[in-house]
């Protein structure tokens, strides 16, 4: 069954993209913008968006960025999956985790996606447990796709400046 989405425009990100016509956004101190369908399965499926200004960046700062995310899983002995992808002609990295969530006893799916503009770091972060990854993992693909940037600059209220050399201060990286 496919989910018809329908496209949303963040002005403060000057981003286009398209969700779920359930799902609505909502306040989250640990990300600029969020996203969240319906209890489902006694999950809640969620789309996180971060952005960071860097000092300093390389054309491969998203890289970086994606492989301190996905060591910091390892770390939690959580495994990961790299793929690198082309949003909207910019570069980017898609990590994928699995892991059993203990405060809840269900097996969670995540997918974070860095992407660079410039010297501005995205991270789109899907959440959603396992039972729902049939149907959900489909449509965050189509999200993905969906993601379109205005060329025009950010709102620099809403990105936190930070050193490339130091992505792994980046508060939500994981």
């Amino acid at each position: 069954m496919s989910i018809q989405l329908r496209e949303h425009y963040i002005p403060s990100l000057s981003l286009f993209l398209a969700l779920p016509p359930d799902w609505q956004e909502v306040q989250n101190p640990q990300v600029k913008v969020m996203y969240i369908g319906g209890l489902e399965q006694g999950y809640v499926p969620s789309l996180g968006i971060e952005v960071w200004r860097m000092k300093d960046p390389t054309p491969e700062s998203y890289q970086e960025a994606a492989a301190v995310a996905s060591a910091k899983m390892q770390a939690r002995g959580i495994s990961t999956q790299l793929i690198e992808l082309k949003i909207d002609g910019f570069p980017a990295k898609m990590c994928n985790y699995r892991w059993l969530d203990e405060s809840s006893g269900l097996r969670a799916v995540q997918q974070q996606l860095f992407l660079q503009i410039n010297d501005t770091l995205f991270s789109f972060i899907f959440s959603l447990s396992e039972t729902l990854a049939e149907k959900y993992l489909p449509v965050f693909e189509d999200v993905v796709k969906s993601i379109r940037f205005l060329r025009q600059p950010l709102n620099s209220s809403w990105v936190d400046v930070v050193s490339y050399k130091n992505l792994e201060s980046l508060g939500n990286i994981d």
